[in-house]
């Protein structure tokens, strides 16, 4: 079986295998290898990413998007001799080139004229042919055949009819032993072409013998050429049958040869002629160049090839428009057909001036070089760019090839007595004018450049005259409409031209001696148009711009006597004349400017304001109208008129124009950021922390006060105190607290206080102003009493002052009985009775039998609408909600309220959490979050160790951002709790439990850390514990609760403040509540009459508020069975009906 099993396994290896190699062999893969194989050599790959060098072949495959585009093969010396056949070179898909070195091919190897191409382009070097030849004829779709052949190559002939579909064909050799092929022209018509006969790399293009009959061939350019060529043997006479070649460059080398009589037929297209070589001397003057030639070049014809130094050729045709001729001996200058372009003569010895080339008005480049001329170049020289190198040439270049140099590299080396220059100002003279309808630009003028001006706005100067006169087109779709001045580049040089006519104007006139110069804008680069005279006499101008006139006197005809003269300038274009006056001070410059119309009633023109100087009692740019002051400053009553300066001159504690604006005595500390002057009252408006009349005093006032013990010591102060600490005291009750003047800092000082005991005022002294915090300083007792002694049923925290109950009672003052389950049993327990709302006293507990009670059932629902909870029991309901935020002054006089009630936006999250958001003041941001307490926890607050029951209830409010109207002003958050029946239908009888409200606020104490609040109903009772402590700005100071007067005498409700420093950055506060529902609750029946029982439900709320305020909101949760249910609502509690007493 195993034989099997391996048997199997073997053929499907051997499948795999054939298929994976049918597959790489395939296409350019298996053509490359097939050509390879020739040689002996297997590729893995079509593409190879260098040169690969084997014994018998040297290759490269180079791909482009991994398609085979060139393939190069070299046989080595070590290579099996093999010659290539069609078959070996057609299999290629689309190869672009196909080179060959040292290869041997057999007949029609690279196809017939219908057959597949080997490539579009062949490349032969140094190889061989069984023929002599590269076959009959090649497919149509090779494009470029080159050959370079060597001593060693067999080709013998060249037909031009074998290759008659190729563009291009390239025929050069390697060496100068190497036998030259045979190229014979059997083409019978011109209708196959080559569109290119050209040179490569320096090699020559078609090299032969002897020259060819052209007849039907049709090349666009072709270069020969001949070797060894002689008069007897070199073909030249076949330059006759040329007649469907566009350009012909011939180079015969240095035998002399005659020039031919007749080059290109009667039909002849010939355009570019040029010719290599040296010709013999003819014998008279009547060689003739073809008609139709537009570029004839001779280069090192010989020092024969001139007619007494004059040029060979009868005529010269009038379409030439380049000619070149190099060393052939001209002492006399040719003369060229009027359209000539382009003159390029270079070592010939005319000797003499410079010719006179004006006539030829096409005429764009002239080299000269090498050609002995001397004297100066004519200023005719500036219509065409070239070179005049290496002559004798003397005097100074003209002002248009110097002004132009770097954009033209003129060049005119090897003349050492021609100087260069500077392109002097004032040499470019351009003209602007522009035809809005047609929106024409005529640029004219003298120097202006050959090609016209560089501009930035992208529009093209046609040349109508070379250096004066150019035109263009305003593009308004691409530039917008022209402006009234644009910038056009001359030289390396911006100009501005005026497109309008815009009227001079002189900014300031310099003098000198008889010398003047006018700067200003809108002047010309023309001096013809314009006129400048000073006293009535012409200023002769001497240089002229856009934005200077310069202009002088013969003689100093003029006072020398620093008297204003009245001058002009007129621009003659627009036929106006400005009129200014000029001081004729020497080395004196003169701001001028002109008045914009006649002054009248007297006045005249400044020149140096350009304003109308008018009389005392006129005004106006022209002096028409009657000078008054603004609004007659205020009535006369605050100043006074001064008509020469036509302004108002106040009397002490006024400013302004018309005397209304009240000026404060001081800058009011405005530099430092402390005030500004009210210009209204004429009184420093300071900023919130500084004050006095210059707003240079600390406006102080103390955001945290540590405490200390009833020993006394260190107190650390916060809040802001300035830099300036004049007088400075401290007084906390009647006591000095003796401050370190070392520790003082703008937002810190400490002071050292003795023995006291309770909450006290703080009083801050200093420049004069006095701070007083009332009630923020607190001396910490060693021990604090808890609520009635904890009812002896729990023990005292003396730390804090809070109760630890035992087990089984409940409530800030231990003094209801907290039971989980119904009682089934008669065993006694303790009966307490709610303290009462007035005096505070208790009732001392007895035990008694406690019958079987069941704890009614309460229903609490938050509303999200008022920012309340409400609890309701039975026909009992309470109800704490945020009543309003108040900031009040020094005085504690209501400054802002703030009413918070149903403004709040809720949203829900997870795990019995809730929030609740509220703005005010636009950036004044009040958030308050309600946590389900799960199991007991201790916490710290303030440097309070407090508890939290399990299954209360903790409260979180955040402020942030208060802005206070004072620096004096604090903060009194306010709360309200409400209590009353909700009329419920109910059945339950309950008329033995019913009892009035009752509010219990004795343990209200500024001395003691936690404050506390009752208020009982019906025998059910809402505890509340406040905590004393606030952190502001960062820092644990001490605050006080209120119970503030209720002006409705409403009885069923309580309304608690609490009063908050000035934070000036983020005040926190965590009063910690306990709600307790705690009534002597008892079943109302016949049979249960005398029953009783006492339950807990204990809910802790902790609010800190943020950033200098805080909103407290109280929600009472009423518990069955130590479970909390919590009803989010979105509409008002309209079936809740408090009653109000």
């Amino acid at each position: 079986m195993k034989i099997i099993k391996y048997f199997y396994t073997f053929i499907l290896y051997f499948l795999f295998l054939f298929n994976c190699l049918a597959f790489v062999k395939s296409g350019d893969l298996e053509c490359k290898n097939n050509l390879l194989l020739k040689y002996q050599v297997f590729a893995n790959t079509l593409c190879d990413s260098a040169e690969v060098n084997t014994t018998t072949i040297t290759f490269r495959a180079t791909c482009i998007n991994n398609i085979l585009y060139t393939f190069h093969i070299t046989p080595t010396a070590s290579a099996p001799n093999v010659t290539l056949t069609y078959d070996d070179l057609n299999c290629f898909t689309d190869l672009s080139d196909m080179v060959f070195t040292n290869v041997r091919f057999n007949g029609n190897a690279f196809g017939q004229e219908n057959q597949q191409q080997v490539a579009k382009r062949l490349y032969f070097i140094n190889c061989t042919f069984e023929s002599g030849e590269i076959g009959d004829s090649l497919s149509k779709n090779t494009t470029l055949v080159w050959i370079e052949f060597n001593e060693n190559s067999n080709l013998k002939n060249i037909y031009f009819l074998n290759i008659k579909h190729l563009e291009t064909f390239i025929l050069t050799r390697i060496g100068d032993l190497a036998k030259i092929p045979y190229i014979d022209n059997n083409l019978q018509n011109p209708s196959y072409h080559f569109k290119e006969i050209l040179e490569k790399k320096k090699k020559r293009i078609l090299v032969t013998e002897q020259l060819m009959s052209f007849n039907g061939l049709n090349c666009s350019r072709m270069t020969i050429t001949l070797i060894n060529a002689t008069e007897q043997h070199s073909g030249l006479d076949f330059l006759n049958t040329i007649n469907s070649i566009d350009e012909l460059n011939l180079d015969f080398g240095d035998n002399l040869i005659a020039f031919p009589g007749i080059i290109g037929s009667n039909n002849n297209k010939l355009k570019t002629l040029s010719i290599s070589g040296k010709f013999k001397k003819p014998s008279i003057i009547g060689l003739t160049i073809q008609e139709g030639l537009q570029e004839f070049s001779i280069n090192g014809g010989g020092e024969l090839f001139n007619i007494n130094g004059a040029l060979p050729f009868l005529t010269i045709p009038s379409s030439l428009k380049l000619f070149y001729i190099a060393d052939i001996g001209l002492t006399t200058f040719p003369t060229f057909p009027l359209n000539i372009e382009t003159i390029l003569i270079y070592k010939n010895n005319f000797g003499g001036i410079l010719p006179d080339l004006s006539s030829y008005k096409k005429l764009s480049h002239v080299s000269l070089a090498e050609c002995g001329f001397t004297g100066t170049i004519p200023e005719s020289y500036c219509m065409f760019t070239g070179t005049l190198n290496n002559n004798s040439l003397t005097g100074f270049w003209p002002q248009c090839k110097i002004c132009y140099f770097d954009n033209f590299e003129e060049s005119f080396d090897g003349n050492p007595s021609l100087e260069k220059g500077n392109c002097e100002p004032g040499s470019i003279v351009p003209n602007l004018e522009y035809y809005n309808v047609s929106n024409e630009i005529t640029l004219y003028g003298e120097n202006l450049g050959i090609f016209g001006p560089g501009n930035i706005y992208n529009i093209g100067f046609k040349v109508i005259n070379r250096q004066s006169l150019f035109k263009a087109i305003w593009n308004e779709t691409a530039n917008g409409i022209i402006p009234n001045i644009i910038e056009l580049n001359f030289g390396g040089t911006n100009f501005k031209l005026a497109t309008k006519s815009l009227k001079p104007i002189v900014q300031s006139i310099t003098k000198l001696g008889s010398n003047y110069a006018f700067k200003g804008e809108n002047f010309s680069y023309n001096k013809e148009h314009f006129e400048v005279k000073i006293g009535g006499v012409p200023c002769e101008i001497n240089y002229i711009a856009f934005e200077i006139i310069k202009c002088s006197f013969k003689t100093s005809i003029l006072p020398n006597n620093g008297i204003d003269i009245k001058s002009t300038i007129q621009n003659f274009n627009i036929d106006q004349i400005i009129s200014f006056t000029v001081n004729t001070i020497d080395n004196k410059t003169t701001d001028i400017l002109t008045c914009a119309s006649e002054c009248l009633n007297g006045g005249f023109c400044s020149s140096t304001s350009g304003n109308c100087i008018c009389g005392e009692i006129y005004k106006g740019s022209d002096c028409a109208i009657l000078k008054t002051c603004q609004n007659n400053c205020i009535d006369s009553n605050h100043g006074y008129c001064n008509y020469t300066s036509e302004s108002c001159v106040c009397v002490n504690g006024w400013s302004g124009n018309d005397c209304s604006t009240m000026v404060c005595t001081s800058d009011c500390s405005e530099p430092l950021g402390n005030g500004k002057c009210d210009t209204t009252t004429g009184i420093c408006k300071c900023s919130q922390q500084y004050t006095s009349d210059d707003c240079s005093l600390p406006n102080q006032y103390i955001s945290s006060v540590s405490s200390v013990p009833t020993s006394g010591g260190v107190v650390n102060i916060w809040g802001w105190f300035g830099t300036i600490h004049s007088g400075l005291s401290i007084m906390i009750d009647q006591q000095v607290c003796q401050h370190d003047v070392n520790s003082i800092t703008s937002s810190f000082i400490n002071c050292t206080v003795g023995a006291g005991s309770g909450t006290q005022s703080i009083t801050l002294t200093q420049n004069g102003i006095t701070y007083t915090g009332n009630n923020m300083f607190h001396y910490t007792e060693l021990t604090y009493s808890c609520p009635k002694d904890c009812s002896n049923n729990g023990k005292c925290n003396t730390n804090t002052g809070q109760c630890k109950c035992n087990s089984g009672w409940g409530g800030y003052d231990c003094n209801s009985k907290k039971t989980t389950q119904p009682s089934t049993s008669s065993s006694s327990s303790t009966t307490t009775t709610a303290s009462s709302s007035t005096t505070g006293s208790t009732e001392t507990p007895t035990p008694t039998s406690t019958p079987v009670v069941e704890i009614p059932k309460s229903n609490t629902t938050i509303n999200e609408d008022l920012g309340s909870a409400v609890i309701n029991n039975q026909q009992t309901t309470y109800e704490i909600s945020i009543l309003s935020l108040i900031e009040t002054d020094f005085s504690n006089n209501i400054v802002n309220t703030f009413n918070l009630s149903k403004k709040w936006t809720a949203s829900v999250s997870t795990d019995n959490i809730y929030k609740f958001t509220q703005t005010i003041q636009e950036s004044c941001n009040i958030t308050y979050t309600i946590e389900e307490i799960k199991t007991e926890r201790d916490y710290q607050w303030a440097g309070l160790d407090l508890t939290l029951d399990k299954d209360s209830i903790k409260i979180s409010v955040s402020i942030k951002n208060y802005t206070f109207n004072s620096v004096l002003n604090n903060l009194q958050l306010r709360f309200e709790s409400l209590v009353g029946d909700n009329n419920k239908n109910t059945q339950d009888n309950n008329e033995c439990n019913n009892k009035d409200t009752q509010v219990d606020t004795s343990e209200i104490d500024k001395n003691q850390l936690l404050n506390y609040v009752t208020i009982s109903r019906n025998q059910k009772v809402l505890y509340g514990r406040f905590i004393n402590r606030v952190i502001s700005d960062s820092r644990q100071t001490f605050i006080t609760t209120s119970v503030i007067p209720n002006n409705n005498n409403n009885k069923q409700s309580v309304i608690i403040g609490l009063n908050l420093p000035h934070c000036t950055h983020e005040c926190l506060i965590d009063p910690d509540f306990s709600v307790l529902v705690s009534p002597s609750y008892q079943e109302c029946s016949s049979d249960l009459n005398n029953g009783r029982a006492s339950w807990v439900l204990p809910v802790a709320i902790v609010v800190p508020c943020v950033a200098v305020a805080a909103i407290i909101i109280i929600s009472a949760v009423l518990y069955k069975k130590n479970r909390l249910s919590f009803l989010i609502v979105k509409n008002k509690l309209n079936n809740i009906k408090l009653s109000k007493k």
